[in-house]
């Protein structure tokens, strides 16, 4: 028996559970992120889901990576954003985006103008406002469309998800399919950019290239 803060005594599987400040009785479930936990003898045992992931495009050479750090880059020229043509998936990846930067305003900075996207056999572009399908394999229409708010929702039926506000502001989401013995099997984005033609920029754009936001 252990004490429960109030006089009296109860059992250890009677104890209640903390979250952000706030007890909870044994058998009470909440949501903590994508997990639903429940508090037994103690502790919380939670499901073992995982959350989206999420990095973004945004005005004047920002980005923020799947692991939510922040980069500004300026380099004007096509990248590839994310893709999981990686590892023992060189060959045989199924998607890729790219971004092409051109420069913006008169100040020297860059914005991405036009993304493309590239799953298995089908190629849409983004640019302009409006979107384009390009190819698709057999017929068959691998995306789905609608709209939320300013933005062009699209959604890839390999749990890949892009909002485009139609100008330079991107937001890509991947499922948690994408892990790998525990960690997830992210594609990089931002802070792994690479230039798909020969310009004057360095091979592998790596956090040395870029200025890095910690705030």
């Amino acid at each position: 028996m252990i004490s429960d803060g109030k006089g009296g005594c109860i059992k250890p599987e009677d104890c209640d559970c903390v979250y952000n400040g706030v007890s909870y009785q044994p058998g009470k479930t909440i949501k903590m992120d994508c997990k639903t936990c429940t508090c037994k003898d103690r502790k919380w045992q939670c499901t073992p889901n995982h959350c989206d992931r999420t990095c973004s495009v945004y005005g004047d050479g920002h980005y923020m990576t799947f692991d939510q750090k922040r980069f500004t880059f300026d380099g004007s020229c096509e990248y590839i954003l994310t893709q999981d043509y990686c590892g023992s998936a060189q060959s045989n990846g199924s998607f890729r985006v790219i971004t092409e930067n051109v420069p913006c305003g008169t100040t020297g900075t860059t914005c991405s103008k036009t993304i493309k996207i590239f799953l298995q056999k089908a190629e849409l572009i983004l640019t302009e406002g409006s979107y384009q399908l390009l190819s698709s394999e057999n017929g068959t229409m691998p995306f789905k469309y609608s709209t939320m708010g300013i933005y062009l929702v699209i959604e890839a039926n390999n749990g890949l998800i892009l909002m485009w506000d139609r100008r330079t502001s991107l937001f890509i989401k991947l499922s948690p399919n994408y892990k790998l013995e525990g960690f997830p099997k992210l594609p990089r984005c931002s802070n792994h950019l690479k230039p798909l033609h020969s310009k004057p920029i360095p091979a592998v754009l790596g956090p040395e290239t870029m200025q890095h936001h910690t705030e």
